[in-house]
């Protein structure tokens, strides 16, 4: 069965979806705004171009043209601007693609990325994701209930492939055994519920856990954690020793 899809977008507009791949879309879409509704009051306090425009343009001409909304990068709605974003950050769609679908240039969509992205970055990071244990309790799985109810954060490093760079000294820095290429390392600490609660900054890849932990943050976050509480973290991440002081 194959249903017309009622969208302002290009692509939507112009082709029939059969219906597995409607309510995938639907899913996603609803599944982003969920998340991102109640953020919104703070995402959109301040404009991109405003915000981007006191911290990184390059003149104070391209700022006040940022913060206008002029040029083509604004023929977009900062509605379909995010939405854009969105689809590109967690759908994995092709600049091309983006393009095609929203009716603008690859040098408009690459624009409107890059502006989002650092905007999200800078407006966002300022909201604390650390959570209350009554929260973390109140949306604890009941697999996670019966089996470990003192679970606070499970922690654990990820590591992103990077290009090789050409400076010997800092291949090795990055180099990373476990992945055996260059990587940029993280910690990642999440909820019971999947909830991302803890994102460290990106280190060399090198970097071993416990120095990782130890330059994370985390460290001192854990040290408002209820007493009897637990930290989850698999057998291999070697850092009981650090957490036993706090």
């Amino acid at each position: 069965m194959y249903l017309h899809v009622t969208c302002t977008c290009h692509f939507c507009h112009n082709y029939l979806l059969p219906q597995a791949i409607k309510n995938l879309l639907a899913g996603a879409i609803k599944t982003l705004f969920v998340l991102l509704v109640p953020l919104w009051p703070h995402v959109m306090q301040v404009s991109p171009g405003n915000i981007l425009s006191e911290r990184a343009a390059s003149t104070e001409q391209q700022g006040r043209k940022i913060a206008r909304g002029s040029g083509s990068s604004f023929v977009l709605s900062q509605e379909d601007q995010l939405l854009m974003t969105l689809m590109r950050l967690r759908l994995g769609r092709l600049q091309e693609e983006l393009g095609y679908n929203f009716g603008v240039s690859e040098t408009t969509v690459s624009r409107i990325l890059k502006m989002w992205t650092n905007f999200l970055y800078l407006r966002l990071a300022m909201l604390s994701i650390w959570p209350e244990w009554e929260a973390v309790a109140a949306t604890m799985p009941e697999s996670f209930k019966r089996l470990y109810p003192s679970t606070y954060i499970i922690l654990d490093a990820t590591e992103l492939r990077c290009e090789v760079p050409s400076s010997l000294s800092l291949q090795s820095q990055l180099y990373s055994s476990y992945k055996s290429h260059t990587t940029l390392k993280g910690l990642v600490g999440i909820a019971p519920n999947g909830m991302f609660t803890f994102l460290s900054q990106l280190y060399t890849g090198s970097i071993s856990d416990k120095q990782l932990v130890m330059e994370s943050g985390i460290l001192s976050l854990l040290d408002s954690v209820p007493p009897g509480k637990c930290v989850m973290a698999d057998r291999g991440f070697d850092i009981q020793d650090l957490l036993v002081k706090h």
